[in-house]
């Protein structure tokens, strides 16, 4: 079995009046994606208490995003292109001959890359690495892919 989440589907409840709204952002990981929300949040926490700031970090970036209509019409575009019009034959082969179950997960927009200087240092993924660990971008998410056969992300930036 094969699980696509078009993550467009719904995302306007996360900005009703065009602005983003946390209850509606909750309503709408919760359905999208099952599980991720308290992901998300502990990477929020943990922002937060380096000292960014939600109202002059993120408010401005997420309304902004939202704003660019063509930007958000791309990237919806692109993601479906994927997830609804290409065929099976190009979304997955199967094997005849196999008959048990692989679990495959695949990461959408992983930004590694940043500015330079970085506008936020707290936030520059090349000293969170530094800092952290290689495997810091990732770390958490062996919550979520840790049971894989595959797992497969697109790497951004």
């Amino acid at each position: 079995m094969i699980r696509v989440i078009d993550g467009t589907k719904g995302l306007e409840a996360a900005f009703p009046g065009g602005r983003f709204s946390l209850p509606g952002w909750e309503r709408y990981i919760d359905d999208a994606a099952p599980g991720v929300r308290a992901l998300c949040e502990a990477d929020l926490r943990e922002m937060l208490a380096e000292g960014l700031s939600w109202e002059e970090a993120f408010l401005p970036v997420l309304n902004g995003a939202w704003e660019n209509k063509a930007c958000r019409a791309r990237a919806a575009a692109s993601l479906r292109t994927v997830t609804e019009d290409a065929g099976p034959e190009e979304q997955y082969q199967v094997a005849s001959e196999y008959t048990g179950e692989v679990k495959i997960t695949f990461l959408g927009d992983c930004t590694l890359g940043g500015e330079n200087p970085p506008r936020y240092p707290q936030l520059d993924c090349a000293t969170r690495i530094a800092e952290n660990g290689p495997d810091y971008p990732f770390r958490e998410l062996i919550r979520l892919t840790g049971e894989d056969d595959l797992t497969v992300a697109n790497l951004e930036g």
